[in-house]
């Protein structure tokens, strides 16, 4: 018992000692092994709405982590607003430029927008069935002008600069008018790729940014990903290489209820009150009861 009980102390001791061997040799092979390792979610949406958290989550990363550590972003997003989304990129990138090791992993959808988060990262990590891509740009706008001709409605619009205005809902879009509006969505799109360019250096941009999206296995093939492997592999697998500790960083939302949810809220309150009263009351019944007898 006493061999076994000495066996026992000393095991977590032993675990130490090997994960410190298997860091140093990783090490000596030229692997990073960081001290700390940062786990942040971004799960987007197609108006970028999560930006802000995200901002308060790299704020936090940036106030603590060196470029010792390493950052992981689970990144799920199909792409969205053109804005939006460049802001997110650009939070990311603001890690990188600390020269803080970035890695995103990708375990459903990194497109468009999404992508363009996910290769500002220094490593991309994506399961095989998750689709990737789609480096493009789409804008689209209903015309309504030959239904108000049919109602014989006129609609003017009024501006100040040539181009304050280019393809309209309601006014009728001459030919100029779309070849500016084509230029402006060309633009996007060369900064996309400009971006994607930066940090996927080994890419044919020409080739892969038709607005395309591959699944994971193909997507390596052509170097928008490096390596296939799902979130939780990976992770993982990090945390065998992580000297110090993970850190899980998650921004606590004060949802606002609406009027229907406080009613229901208190509805419930007063029927689990009337249903204790009711117990309460049955059992000073028996109680009596029982103290009669």
């Amino acid at each position: 018992l006493k061999q076994k009980a000495k066996a026992l102390k000393t095991a977590p001791e032993k675990l130490r000692e090997e994960k410190a061997e298997r860091i140093k040799k990783a090490e000596e092979q030229g692997e990073f092994c960081p001290e700390h390792l940062y786990v942040i979610d971004f799960d987007g949406d197609a108006r970028a709405s999560q930006v802000d958290e995200l901002t308060s989550k790299v704020n936090l990363i940036l106030a603590k982590a060196t470029d010792k550590d390493e950052v992981i972003i689970k990144l799920t997003s199909p792409g969205g607003v053109v804005n939006g989304y460049g802001l997110c990129a650009s939070q990311l990138e603001r890690i990188r430029n600390k020269g803080i090791n970035l890695v995103a992993c990708v375990d459903t959808v990194a497109a468009s927008g999404g992508y363009m988060m996910a290769c500002v990262a220094s490593k991309i990590v994506a399961a095989p069935f998750s689709y990737v891509g789609s480096i493009g740009v789409v804008a689209q706008i209903p015309n309504f002008n030959k239904v108000l001709k049919n109602h014989d409605v006129e609609y003017e619009q009024v501006t100040a600069g040539k181009y304050k205005r280019t393809l309209t809902m309601f006014g009728e879009n001459t030919p100029e008018a779309r070849d500016k509006f084509k230029q402006e969505i060309t633009l996007i799109h060369n900064r996309f790729k400009a971006i994607v360019a930066k940090y996927r250096t080994k890419l044919d941009i020409e080739n892969i940014a038709t607005g395309e999206y591959w699944l994971a296995e193909d997507a390596k093939e052509l170097n928008l990903v490096d390596q296939i492997s799902t979130f939780d592999e990976y992770l993982q697998n990090r945390l065998d290489f992580t000297k110090v500790c993970a850190i899980k960083i998650s921004i606590d939302k004060d949802e606002k209820k609406s009027l229907k949810d406080i009613l229901k809220k208190l509805l419930m309150a007063k029927t689990w009150i009337k249903t204790v009263r009711k117990q309460l009351t049955k059992a000073v019944e028996c109680d009596n009861q029982y103290q009669i007898k």
